[in-house]
Order: C-alpha cells, then structure tokens, then sequence
C-alpha cells in the first residue's frame, strides 16, 4: 500500500521502493553489495540491492521523490570523496567548494525515514516503529506541499571548531551511510543519521541539547588543521544567517 494515499492522485501501478535510494547504495557499497547491518527485518551481512526494497509506494510517488534521490546521492559521494583525500593523511593542494540543495536534502532525510519506517525495518522483535510523530504534516512536508515547523529539520549534530575522527568502525571496517531511530513510546521524533562519520540529525521538534548555530547549516568545512579544506555547501531559499561549520580531522 502506498503510504502518500492520504495525498491522493496514486497511480495503479506499485513500484519496489528503495527504502534507502538505490543511488546512494550504489555510492555507498560500488559495485559490491551494500553490507547491511541493524535492520528488523533483515540479518546483517551483504544483500543484493534488489532485497532492500519495499512495495511501499506507487509509481507516480515513487517518481515524484526521485529528485531527492539525486540529491542524496549528491551528499553522500561529495563527502566519501573529501574523506576518502583525507584518508590518505595528505594535504589537500587546494581548496575546494561543492554546493547541494539543503531543503533538498533535508527532505531526502525524511524520505528514508519515512522508507525505513513503513518498510518496518526500524526496531526489533515484537517492536516495530510503525508512526512518526505527526505524519500527515511530515507527509506534506515530504512532498513539497508545505513547510517545516519552525526549528524541525535537519541539525549538524557537531560543535563547529573541533576535531573529529577518522570514519571508521570499531571493526575496521568504513561505514558510508547509517541512520538511528529516536523514538519515545513507539513514536519517532528524530532520525541521527552518519555520512562518513558527519553526524546529522533530522528532528521533527526543536532539540534541546544541539546548538542553535547547527541548525541547518550553511556546510561543513572539512580538512586538517593549517591545510586548505573542501567545502559542503548548503543552499537555502530563506533568507536567515546559517553557520558555517568548521570540522578537523584527525586519525
């Protein structure tokens, strides 16, 4: 069943949603299939891309979100690329700024939770995150057919100025793409989600424990202490000051 039927205008025709978009599966894992890890309905290991969909929308839906796709995918490759220069512990020869669409993204962020949540895939055992906090206003936000809440939405969850660590798992390995359910009795209020260890909250209220200054920022600035860095531009249609955040790598 397709979960944007409160919308209305749905075609017959089902598709296999990718509840994380296949783009960014292909950014994330190359040719290889992704490894899967903390998904309900799914034991951790590889799976082919085809066993990470879910008849979750129809067609017409499914296509009229497939520009976030694109932009997700955009995010994604950008910073595996300026972590990927950066794994090598070589300076950057020169500077460098990349700009993406932040509602853009904001609302891709919001289509895997929404994937990921009526896919089922988000909790354990008998618990199954099945609702989002508000979600016929998060429904309309998702598509485009109106605005965020004052405050809700995508955060940096970083304190600019400060270092970080190298994006890598407590078994070696790299991690490309991972999200967390922030739930309260069944409810999801926030999804944290990790790009190459650049940790974003999506929040459908206004947190209390992030600075203000991360609330949709202007990017993140990513390099070494005294080098020349490589730049995530957000791009937003308000016209409110957004911080730029600044990132140092080590390890």
């Amino acid at each position: 069943m397709c979960y944007a039927r409160a919308l209305g205008d749905c075609s017959a025709k089902r598709s296999a949603e990718h509840y994380i978009s296949r783009a960014v599966l292909k950014e994330v894992s190359g040719d290889k299939p992704p490894i899967v890890q903390g998904l309900r309905r799914l034991s951790d290991g590889p799976w082919p891309l085809t066993a990470l969909t879910s008849n979750i929308l129809c067609s017409h839906h499914n296509s009229a979100l497939s520009p976030l796709d694109t932009e997700g995918a955009k995010v994604v490759r950008y910073l595996r690329n300026f972590q990927t220069g950066l794994d090598s512990n070589v300076r950057f020869p020169s500077s460098e700024k990349v700009t993406v669409d932040g509602p853009l993204f904001e609302r891709w962020l919001l289509k895997v939770a929404f994937g990921l949540a009526k896919a089922t895939q988000i909790g354990s055992g008998q618990t199954t995150l099945v609702q989002l906090r508000d979600e016929e206003k998060l429904l309309e936000i998702l598509f485009g057919r109106r605005d965020w809440p004052e405050n809700w939405g995508l955060y940096l969850n970083f304190v600019g100025g400060q270092p970080f660590n190298a994006p890598v798992m407590t078994d070696g390995t790299t991690a490309g793409f991972g999200g967390e359910p922030l739930s309260v009795d069944g409810i999801l209020w926030a999804m944290r989600f990790s790009i190459r260890s650049i940790p974003f909250i999506l929040a459908f209220g206004k947190p209390d424990n992030i600075e203000p200054a991360a609330y949709r920022p202007a990017g993140v600035q990513l390099g070494r202490s005294g080098s020349p860095y490589k730049v995530l531009e957000f791009s937003w249609t308000d016209r409110e000051d957004h911080v730029l955040l600044d990132l140092f790598r080590i390890g």
